[in-house]
Order: C-alpha cells, then structure tokens, then sequence
C-alpha cells in the first residue's frame, strides 16, 4: 500500500500528525525530483510550506524562505481546496511588493524585501495575527483534500 493512503487511513493519528508525514514524503521528492509529484501532492506540498513558514515566523519568512519561489501556485492551490480565507492574507500580503508581483527567483525577492520590510512589517504582523486566528481550518482542508484525491498521492 502507498505509505500516504496508509497515513491517511490510520485512526490513531492526529491530522497534524498525518499531514506532518505527508509533507515528510513529498519534500524529499519535491527538491530532488518534483516531476515525480502530482499536481495534488505538489498543491499539498506548498499550501503545508505556507502554513508552516508563516507559524514559524510570518508572512516576510515565507517570501523571504524558498517557499516564496512558489507564491502564485500556493494561492493557486488555497483557492483549489478553498481555503479563500488564507488566499485573502496571501494576496494581501503579496501586494505589499510593487505590482504585486513575487519574484520567483529568491535573490531578486530578498532584494525587494530588503527595500519594502520596514513599511511592510506592520501589514504583515497584522496579516500574521489574523492567519494565526484561523490556521487551524487549514489542518481540517488539507486532510480532506487528501482524502478526496488520495489516487492523486503516489507516494
């Protein structure tokens, strides 16, 4: 059996738990071949990249991070599985950079980081607080679209 089917249906974890195992998979084969991942594991693995960089240090830590790199296709995905409410931060927080357009390359985004953090932060604490008011619902989406799409996860 697929270890991610095997996660999912076992009953004695904890949906934090199960989706911490998941991303454990996927990451390994996102950074050394992400043309091994379906679309649903890869719209998995980056919704579970936001979520994570923003508990752990907010909104500038996800664009800061290489998790930034994927900013359009982790709105993408929140608004796949409906997760609108994070899409709304996202966007909120993406248009604090110029056009609010994210560069994919990380250099370029640090560069305009560099120059947008201090009037940004404010913004971003205030985007960060509202997250952390709803983040739990994102646990409860990501288990669900798992389960749904669960013939979409090879792994």
């Amino acid at each position: 059996m697929k270890r991610i089917i095997k996660i999912i249906k076992d009953r004695t974890k904890y949906d934090e738990d199960k989706i911490a195992e998941i991303y454990e998979i996927l990451f390994n084969h996102f950074y050394s071949n992400p043309g091994s991942l379906s679309q649903n594991e890869k719209n998995f693995f980056y919704i579970n990249n936001l979520s994570m960089e923003v508990n752990n240090g907010g909104f500038d830590q996800f664009f800061l991070n290489p998790s930034g790199n994927y900013t359009i296709e982790t709105l993408q995905a929140l608004e796949l599985i409906g997760e609108n409410n994070t899409a709304k931060l996202l966007k909120e927080a993406m248009a604090e950079f110029p056009r609010s357009e994210i560069p994919r390359n990380r250099d370029d985004r640090i560069d305009i980081l560099e120059k947008i953090s201090q009037k940004s932060q404010e913004k971003w604490d205030k985007l960060d607080k509202q997250f952390y008011a709803c983040e739990h619902n994102i646990s409860d989406l990501l288990i669900s679209f798992v389960t749904k799409n669960i013939n979409d996860f090879n792994h």
